[in-house]
């Protein structure tokens, strides 16, 4: 495996202490954590910063039955999303409470087992009875005797978050460009060169963080890592009464509801797979590997031979999706009128076999760090990934464990 060495026709820019590829959360939160120490930062976004998974998310912030390996992740975000609310109101941050139904035995046990995984941690999560359960959420009408508790947990609005951060980085230098492609990557004197329609810009180092495209993007560097990535369609409500404080998974959906009295809600499982030859050379290791809930999946094959590499998807709603969420919360709050779409979108979730994310210096670019695979969790994870990238670029002692985070092929 060999870096690209090549010579560019195009005019060399200034030279960046980093280069982050990807305006998401977490390229936001590095640019932010990295910039506020005197870096020279530069962040390129393919599209427009927060218009793909981080800015459409559902806004959970929650260690509730997170895998263990992510625990000191989410308890150290979730400090850094309190601490970055005191200071900047358009974060968003609530802490209002993360709720999850208990609605079979293999949940119960399910939560059992997590507890115990987690023991070592100071967590809140409990379990909650049917007294407790009705006067959090008083308008359910379900047959769920228990329910899983966090007070600790959280929730933000996923768009305004991610801006709240660039212009947090903004105040602090680092420079934007937006709706830029990137045509090649290569190494040059220690340096890493990235070459656009825009000019050559050189940075020391790179920080891939972009997302459902970071397989393309890592394969102009010959570094190929088995990521896929799976579409979920989503929505918002027009404003209705107080449901839930607290942010809601169970009965099929999870949502949460802004102050504003909007809700925003899917369905909890329901997932839709556009096949690409991606899925021919990687999903071997998933389905083996039982990481995929196969029951749960609608596959689409129409994009099976589009050059997926060359041009980027628009991911396509599912209508079905959005009627099943309605239904299935129809069932139970029976007593709220019926939701009425404000409007609804979809968008690209990326993950790895083993549901962890990367968050490492490749083990030989050093000058080149990966943050992807984050299975939809990147905006709860966000602030805190951002910070360690920030020190991982620094090599700086990391105060995390990030082990089951390195890098893997």
């Amino acid at each position: 495996m060999k870096l690209k060495n090549t010579e560019s026709d195009t005019p060399y820019l200034n030279n960046y202490d980093v280069i982050i590829i990807g305006g998401g959360i977490i390229g936001c939160s590095t640019a932010y954590y990295h910039s506020k120490i005197g870096k020279r930062v530069l962040l390129l976004e393919k599209n427009k910063i927060a218009s793909k998974q981080s800015g459409k998310a559902w806004g959970f912030v929650r260690k509730q039955m997170r895998s263990p390996c992510e625990i000191q992740l989410s308890q150290s975000s979730i400090e850094l999303w309190k601490a970055l609310s005191e200071d900047v109101y358009d974060i968003s941050w609530r802490n209002t409470g993360g709720i999850q139904l208990i609605e079979s035995e293999e949940d119960l046990e399910k939560y059992h087992q997590w507890m115990k995984a987690v023991s070592e941690y100071s967590i809140s999560t409990r379990i909650i009875e049917k007294e407790e359960i009705k006067s959090i959420l008083p308008m359910l009408k379900s047959s769920a005797k228990y329910a899983i508790y966090t007070k600790d947990d959280g929730q933000v609005n996923p768009y305004d978050s991610v801006i709240a951060l660039k212009n947090l980085a903004l105040r602090f230098g680092t420079v934007f460009q937006e709706n830029i492609d990137i045509d090649e990557i290569s190494s040059k004197s220690n340096n890493i060169h990235v070459s656009t329609k825009k000019g050559t810009f050189i940075g020391e180092q790179v920080v891939c963080c972009a997302g459902s495209g970071s397989y393309y993007l890592l394969k102009k560097l010959g570094i190929n890592i088995p990521q896929l990535c799976a579409r979920v369609t989503s929505f918002q409500t027009y404003p209705l009464p107080k449901i839930s404080n607290a942010t809601f998974l169970g009965g099929g959906i999870g949502f949460r509801q802004d102050n504003d009295g909007c809700i925003t809600i899917g369905c909890q499982n329901e997932t839709d797979i556009d096949l690409t030859w991606r899925y021919i050379l990687h999903g071997k290791k998933y389905f083996t590997e039982k990481k995929i809930p196969k029951h749960d999946l609608s596959i689409n094959f129409k994009h099976l031979f589009r050059n997926e590499e060359k041009t980027e998807f628009m991911p396509e709603i599912n209508n079905i999706h959005i009627h099943l969420a309605k239904k299935r919360f129809s069932e139970i709050f029976p007593d709220v009128e019926p939701l009425t779409v404000k409007r609804s979108w979809s968008e690209y979730i990326d993950f790895l076999p083993d549901s962890l994310p990367i968050i490492d210096r490749h083990p030989i670019f050093k000058n080149i760090v990966i943050a992807t695979g984050f299975s939809g969790s990147g905006l709860a994870l966000g602030p805190a990934v951002g910070k360690l990238v920030s020190d991982i670029l620094n090599n700086k002692p990391l105060n995390l464990d990030i082990t089951k985070f390195k890098y893997r092929k």
